[in-house]
């Protein structure tokens, strides 16, 4: 995945309501832009409920 394609599943991820997403390149927090061979992309996103907030 090209690091533009990277960017662009992050901006979808955040129109489908997702809060905070965190990418990791080749499974590493810190990886350079141009190295990794692929990205993992961790998201969550919270529900409101009766007016609490659930994960």
């Amino acid at each position: 995945m090209f690091p533009r394609r990277k960017n662009y599943t992050r901006r979808l991820m955040g129109e489908v309501g997702f809060q905070h997403i965190e990418t990791y390149g080749d499974f590493q927090e810190t990886y350079r832009e141009d190295e990794p061979d692929f990205f993992v992309h961790v998201a969550e996103k919270s529900y409101v409920s009766g007016g609490k907030a659930t994960s």
